[in-house]
């Protein structure tokens, strides 16, 4: 959480958006019938990824890029959410 002492968004697993957990929550939302939410996810995810870096995580307020800028698990979402 932001508001958390703890939290450093470019930190690893510390605060970055990683798509491949996007892509695990907006599987799971779709699973369990959540459409809109599971929507929602998918949307977020590829406009993230629409600067064509398949980063590995993203700084959560500015959207950077972070990490691996070839990360197989993010284009792996990706083409997953394209269908």
């Amino acid at each position: 959480s932001p508001v958390s002492r703890d939290f450093r968004p470019r930190e690893y697993w510390r605060g970055p958006v990683w798509p491949v957990m996007t892509w695990l929550f907006s599987w799971c939302f779709a699973r369990r019938g959540w459409a809109e939410r599971s929507s929602t996810l998918r949307r977020e995810g590829l406009r993230q990824a629409s600067d064509g870096t398949f980063a590995e995580y993203y700084e959560p307020f500015t959207g950077e890029p972070l990490g691996s800028m070839q990360q197989s698990w993010t284009a792996a979402a990706v083409l997953d959410w394209l269908g």
